[in-house]
C-alpha cells in the first residue's frame, strides 16, 4: 500500500486516489458526461433510500455467496468494465485481475485494456474473466474479435449497447491513447484507434444485429446499457443471458435517471421472464449492494473503485477495497436480519415500514 493515512471505506480510497492522480487521467476515470451529472445522480439516489434494522433475529451463520453464470462466488459482486488499468498502477489489468481471483470475484475486462484478455487469463489461474465488448461497423473483425476472446477462454461476453454515439462532453480514451498500446484491438486497427473512435460508433445498431450476435456466441451473452422496461423486453426477447441495468457511469447520456431508479421498473420483468439481473452505478458500500438486491438485482458491479484502490495500492489496494466492501455488506445483512443473500427482500426498505 502506498497510501499510510488510514482508509476504512471507499470513498476514502476516492478521495486518495484523487489526489494522487494528475490531469487528464483524474478526469478520465473520475468525471462524466456533462460534468458528472448523471455519475452523481446514481450516487445520491442510492443515498436517499434507508435501510431498516430488524433486531432479535438469529444472524450468527450467515451465508454472504450467490451465484453467477453458474459460479459460486463469495458475495454478490463483480468488477465492472473500465479501460486503461495502466494508467492507474503499473501492473495495469495483471493486479485487477489477480486481486479479482484472490475473492472469487469475476471481473469483466474492457476491450480497451492495456493487458490482453489472453495474457491476463494465462498470468491468473483460476480468475473469472468476462470481456466488455461494443458492436463493429465490421462484422467480419466483430465476429473475428468474439471468436478470440472464447477461445482465450472468458467466461462470457457483456456486450455495451448504449453508445450510438459517444458524448462529446464524456472524457474520453483518445487522451490517453498515445502512452500504453490496447492490445486487445486487432493490430490493424490500432493507430486508427489512437486519432478516432468512429469505428465503434453504434448509430446503425439495431435488435436484429444483437440477436446476431448472440446466435454467434457460445457464452452467455450479457446485454448491459439497459435503463427502460422497453429495452429490458426486448434484450428478454432476442435471449440475452442476462441484463446489466448501467448508464455508463454517467459517461453518455447525461440526463439519465440514475440506475437505482431503474431498476425498480425494471426488476419486475426480469423476475417473470427468470432472467439475472446486474446492475453498477454509484455503488460505494455494502449497504448500496443491500439496497440493489432488495429492489431485485441479481449481482452488483464496481467501477471507479476498483479503480481507486489501484490507484493508491496496486494490487493490494484492489483486494483491501473488495475485502472492504465485502465486510459491510455482511454487516448490514445481517444487521436487517438476514443471514443469506435468498433471504433479502424489499422488506428492509424504510420506504416499505408499512409492510409487516
Amino acid at each position: 500500500m502506498t497510501s499510510r493515512k488510514l482508509l476504512r471505506t471507499l470513498i476514502d480510497y476516492e478521495e486518495e486516489a484523487q489526489n494522487i492522480l494528475n490531469e487528464p487521467v483524474r478526469s478520465f476515470y473520475y468525471s462524466g458526461a456533462e460534468y458528472g451529472k448523471a455519475h452523481r445522480r446514481n450516487i445520491k439516489a442510492l443515498q436517499k433510500i434507508y435501510l431498516c434494522p430488524n433486531i432479535c433475529v438469529d444472524v450468527s451463520e450467515r451465508d454472504t455467496s450467490a451465484n453467477f453464470l453458474g459460479y459460486s462466488i463469495p458475495i454478490p459482486l463483480g468488477i465492472s468494465p473500465t479501460a486503461q488499468h495502466k494508467h492507474a498502477n503499473f501492473e495495469g489489468e495483471l493486479a485487477t485481475a489477480r486481486a479479482a481471483a484472490y475473492h472469487n470475484t469475476p471481473y469483466v475486462m474492457s476491450l480497451f485494456s492495456n493487458i490482453s484478455v489472453r495474457q491476463v487469463i494465462h498470468a491468473v489461474p483460476g480468475v473469472k474473466i468476462l470481456i466488455q465488448l461494443q458492436f463493429m461497423k465490421d462484422r467480419d473483425i466483430l465476429s473475428k474479435l468474439l471468436n478470440q476472446f472464447i477461445n482465450d477462454g472468458v467466461k462470457g461476453i457483456c456486450l455495451t449497447l448504449d453508445i450510438p454515439i459517444i458524448n462529446p462532453t464524456k472524457p474520453g480514451l483518445l487522451s490517453l491513447a498515445s502512452k500504453y498500446s490496447i492490445p486487445n484491438i486487432p493490430t490493424e486497427l490500432r493507430e486508427k484507434t489512437k486519432t478516432s473512435l468512429t469505428l465503434f460508433d453504434n448509430d446503425h445498431i439495431t435488435w436484429e444485429d444483437v440477436a446476431w450476435f448472440i446466435s454467434k456466441s457460445t457464452v452467455p451473452v450479457i446485454v448491459k446499457g439497459v435503463l427502460s422496461p422497453k429495452n429490458a423486453l426486448e434484450a428478454i426477447n432476442i435471449g440475452a443471458a442476462g441484463i446489466w441495468i448501467s448508464n455508463h457511469g454517467g459517461r453518455q447520456l447525461a440526463d439519465a435517471p440514475p440506475t437505482i431508479e431503474a431498476l425498480r421498473v425494471i426488476a419486475p420483468l426480469a423476475k417473470k421472464a427468470k432472467i439475472p439481473l446486474y446492475i453498477d452505478g454509484g455503488i460505494r458500500s455494502g449497504g448500496d449492494i443491500l439496497k440493489c438486491l432488495a429492489l431485485g438485482a441479481d449481482i452488483v458491479f464496481l467501477g471507479r473503485p476498483i479503480i481507486s484502490g489501484l490507484v493508491v495500492g496496486g494490487y493490494k489496494g484492489v483486494v483491501d477495497t473488495l475485502n472492504i466492501i465485502k465486510r459491510d455488506f455482511e454487516a448490514n445483512m445481517a444487521m436487517c436480519g438476514f443471514k443469506n443473500v435468498k433471504e433479502i427482500n424489499e422488506k428492509c426498505l424504510w420506504e416499505n415500514i408499512s409492510k409487516i
